[in-house]
């Protein structure tokens, strides 16, 4: 089965795909990447203790709900930087910088997260226990889901589920198109959305973008679902053939975290490939 998560990697360079997850190659960690994870990781910490949270609130803390939901960002904030201190020093990140530039962005999640929960509290009288059995949207955080007939498997960031439909939803942290979905984002999402359908209702899904505040909505159909299968066989064929992929538009090499790993194999290979086969 291929991991869903690799989708996006194959659609922008097959050529990448093939060092990182068939040769097993890992890419240079670059400021970006290592920015973008520290995020991704306090949003998990937060999903996951979201139903303590909530079942805290009470009448009496009504007011403070903002400021326990600031407090316990921060704290898995401050708790991911020291887990990944070692990687924040290797790539050259000033921390004070990176928790100045951070909490900025998580500072306003933590907001609108309250505010959402303060008024849901407000409207229909309800607290505590009660209050986390009947809030609505409820979500579930890194959600495991695998198909052998869709001969995928992943691990969704959030599922948001309301009456019944599962709906998938994937944090980005990097940069957000003006128009539309990064391709490789989209294919991503669509094949969770297709993971969900195999046991829940499903029908479409969002990607967060968690720099802009935004969301963009993603409609399943049938051009995308056979798109998505279409990339499925190919990424396996890929897989099977054993034979490094040609190097893709010279001008996303240009930044790219395995560009050295590339020219390097690409040596190697043309030496390979005159004695047989490349494996």
């Amino acid at each position: 089965m291929i991991a869903v998560s690799a989708l996006p990697t194959y659609t922008y360079c097959p050529r990448k795909f093939y060092l990182q997850y068939v040769l097993e190659i890992k890419p240079i960690e670059v400021d970006r990447m290592v920015k973008g994870e520290i995020k991704h990781k306090v949003f998990d910490q937060i999903n996951r203790i979201e139903e303590e949270i909530v079942k805290r609130i009470v009448p009496e803390n009504l007011k403070e709900v903002g400021m326990i939901y600031k407090q316990e960002y921060y704290k898995a904030l401050m708790n991911t930087i020291e887990q990944k201190e070692s990687t924040i020093l290797k790539v050259g990140i000033d921390k004070k910088e990176l928790l100045e530039e951070t909490w900025k962005r998580l500072m306003q999640e933590a907001e609108l997260r309250a505010k959402n929960i303060v008024n849901f509290a407000e409207q229909c009288n309800m607290y505590s226990k009660d209050l986390w059995e009947h809030l609505t949207p409820k979500y579930i955080t890194e959600l495991s889901v695998m198909s052998t007939k869709l001969k995928l498997r992943g691990r969704i960031d959030r599922v948001e589920v309301e009456d019944e439909k599962y709906t998938p939803i994937e944090i980005k942290t990097g940069r957000m198109p003006v128009n539309g979905m990064w391709p490789g984002d989209k294919m991503q999402l669509g094949a969770y959305i297709l993971l969900l359908k195999q046991k829940y209702k499903a029908e479409h899904g969002y990607l967060e973008y968690t720099e802009y505040g935004a969301r963009k909505k993603l409609e399943m159909d049938d051009r995308l679902q056979e798109e998505i299968t279409d990339l499925t066989e190919e990424v396996h064929d890929t897989i099977k053939s054993r034979h490094l992929p040609k190097r893709c538009d010279e001008r996303r090499c240009t930044n790219c975290n395995m560009k050295e790993n590339c020219e390097t194999i690409e040596d190697d290979y043309i030496n390979e490939e005159e004695q047989g086969p490349y494996l």
